[in-house]
């Protein structure tokens, strides 16, 4: 008999994992579809990626930025921001520029272009809401949940995959971009 009552909670401890395991994937899936719908809808929307669109409304304003604080604003890192830009360059939807008191300061602003696009249409990013929710985090909530990430990430191997923006296709760092 007590074999069977160990059994069963086994068997229910087993359950109780896996609950929480779907949970935590239900969430992901949850706000990868989130972001991968609001990236389609600005493509649609706009001809742009949900990243490019991110980078075009931390722009909408009359002082221009640079990349580091583009990537500081859009919490990714600088390499992933500047070719982003280059992107959004290429269409005419920014403008970059070395500034006259410091020539390796490059400073990027909207187009006219770029503002047209950002005014006919103001998109709602999925990406906006993810941020305000950490944001929404205690200190100590968020120093969780990055360690927990962290470890998740580490552990299935995906910790030399580049944390570019989301949903931003894949670029080589060697290309003519």
């Amino acid at each position: 008999m007590g074999a069977n009552i160990l059994a069963k909670q086994n068997f229910d401890k087993y359950i109780g994992l896996m609950k929480h395991q779907r949970e935590i994937l239900d969430a992901i899936r949850r706000i990868l579809r989130a972001l991968r719908e609001s990236s389609k809808v600005a493509e649609y929307k706009h001809g742009v990626s949900g990243a490019q669109l991110l980078v075009l409304q931390n722009l909408n304003s009359e002082n221009p930025l640079s990349i580091n604080e583009l990537a500081e604003k859009t919490q990714t890192h600088q390499s992933s921001v500047s070719i982003v830009v280059s992107k959004l360059e290429k269409a005419g939807l920014v403008r970059r520029k070395n500034t006259k008191v410091d020539a390796r300061r490059v400073e990027v602003r909207l187009s006219p272009k770029g503002r047209r696009l950002l005014t006919k249409d103001p998109p709602d990013l999925a990406q906006e809401k993810l941020f305000s929710s950490i944001a929404q985090l205690s200190h100590n909530e968020q120093k969780q949940l990055a360690g927990l990430l962290s470890k998740i990430v580490n552990t299935a191997g995906f910790n030399n995959q580049p944390a570019t923006l989301f949903f931003e296709e894949d670029i080589k760092l060697d290309s003519d971009d």
